[in-house]
C-alpha cells in the first residue's frame, strides 16, 4: 500500500518542531555516545516505512548504507514531510 498522507502526519516526534526542540534535546546529554543513542531512540519511533516503497525510484544512491527517501508536501500548510528508511 503506498503510503498516505497521514503517514507523514502520524509522528510521534510531532508535525512542528524547531530548531530549539531538537537543541533542547542534546542539551542534557554529555558526550556523543549518548546524542548518538538518544537519535537511535527518536529513529525507532518514527513512523513505518512503506515496504512498497523501497524501489529505485527512492533510494539514494551514494551513501555507506541502504537509504529510501519518500516525501509529501501538505496543500494546506506548504510544509513538506519526508518519510526516510536506511538498513543503518
Amino acid at each position: 500500500m503506498p503510503a498516505t498522507e497521514q503517514d507523514f502526519l502520524d509522528n510521534p516526534l510531532g508535525t512542528n518542531p524547531s530548531l530549539e526542540d531538537v537543541l533542547d534535546g542534546f542539551e542534557f546529554l554529555d558526550d556523543w555516545e549518548e546524542r548518538y543513542a538518544f537519535i537511535i531512540d527518536l529513529g525507532k519511533q518514527l513512523p513505518a516505512f512503506p515496504d512498497d516503497a523501497r524501489v529505485e525510484e527512492n533510494y539514494v544512491h551514494g551513501c555507506q548504507s541502504q537509504v529510501w527517501v519518500i516525501s509529501h508536501i501538505h496543500e494546506a500548510s506548504g510544509k513538506l514531510y519526508l518519510l526516510i528508511d536506511s538498513d543503518a
